[in-house]
């Protein structure tokens, strides 16, 4: 049976397992981005929200926040970590709703959350 270890691919052997876990060098970094916007009204900021909560989750992301007229949220992975592909998707729903109900928005880099807290 062989094996699949990094060794097997060509690359250099992944850490020895001590015990039952593996040695690990360092925790993965756990990467997500901010939004923060400004709508027309409360009732707008209440329904971007609800639609924005909506998008995120379909990406198989979280956000936690809030406001009412001016919102800002901290997008993250659910089960995996966010990407610039969600972050570059999310603006882009944002900049498509410039106008009739946004008037700005701003799209954070992507950070590793772990380390801005």
């Amino acid at each position: 049976m062989r094996s699949h270890t990094a060794r097997a691919r060509g690359r250099d052997a992944p850490p020895r397992a001590t015990g039952a876990r593996w040695a690990v060098s360092a925790p993965c970094p756990d990467f997500g981005f901010v939004v923060r916007l400004e709508t027309n009204a409360t009732e707008d900021g209440e329904r971007i929200a609800a639609e924005l909560v909506r998008l995120v989750e379909s990406r198989g992301l979280a956000c936690a926040g809030g406001g009412d007229r001016r919102l800002q949220y901290v997008v993250a992975g659910d089960a995996g970590q966010a990407t610039s592909a969600d972050r570059d998707a999310v603006a882009a729903w944002l900049d498509a709703r410039v106008g009739a109900a946004i008037v700005s928005y701003e799209v954070g880099p992507l950070i590793d959350l772990e380390s801005a807290v």
